[in-house]
């Protein structure tokens, strides 16, 4: 089980190199911070930080079925392994279909939010 960690672990750091060169460059692009909080700015806030969490979500649930499918294929016949590398897939499968519904929750609330927002002039 170990040695399953460390392999997800290994996976995920090219991931989690991407997400911080590309937060990096979008913080060089904004050098002066916007210091004036209203509610479009904290609502543009949350949903940012809500698309920053449903990718990582989707790519740990991608990596989790690649994860699987790479053990149902070097399982090699073995019942017991067959039996982990499907049951891997399948919570990658339900994984992410709870994150994309969660994120289209999160969405519909959101236009609705921004829709009752009053909006300065």
């Amino acid at each position: 089980m170990k040695k399953e960690i460390k392999k997800v672990i290994y996976l995920l750091n090219p991931a989690m190199l991407i997400m911080l060169a590309s937060q990096t460059m979008a913080a060089a692009n904004n050098a002066v911070p916007d210091v004036n909080l209203n509610v479009n700015s904290v609502y543009q806030l949350f949903v940012n930080a809500m698309n920053w969490v449903f990718s990582f979500a989707i790519v740990l649930a991608i990596i989790l079925m690649i994860f699987g499918g790479i053990s149902y294929m070097t399982a090699g016949g073995d019942e017991t392994k067959l039996g982990t590398a499907k049951k891997r897939i399948i919570w990658g499968l339900v994984g992410a279909a709870i994150v994309i519904a969660a994120w289209g929750l999160i969405n519909l609330i959101a236009q609705y939010l921004n829709a009752n927002v009053v909006k300065p002039q």
